[in-house]
């Protein structure tokens, strides 16, 4: 979700406020340590064109294409970093 939020180029504070959701239940979800509820999957397929497939399965080929770009991007440079 870390990669989400980034390609969307918001900050964990910006994404939750616009979400109307606790800063803290974002870092909780991006950090794999809470699952999603159906309320904030709803507000992120209807505010970013994120799909269910991808929140729930990860399947990120469901992706519109110019998202999973960006994410395989950052994908990639995040990655040359952590190297």
């Amino acid at each position: 979700m870390k990669l989400l939020r980034l390609a969307l180029g918001l900050k964990p504070s910006e994404i939750s406020d616009k979400l109307g959701i606790e800063r803290t239940y974002w870092s909780r979800f991006e950090n794999g340590r809470r699952g999603i509820s159906e309320e904030l999957a709803a507000q992120l397929v209807d505010r970013y064109g994120v799909t269910l497939d991808f929140l729930i399965l990860g399947r990120w080929n469901t992706l519109p294409i110019s998202l999973a770009d960006r994410m395989r991007e950052l994908d990639a440079e995040l990655s040359k970093d952590i190297k």
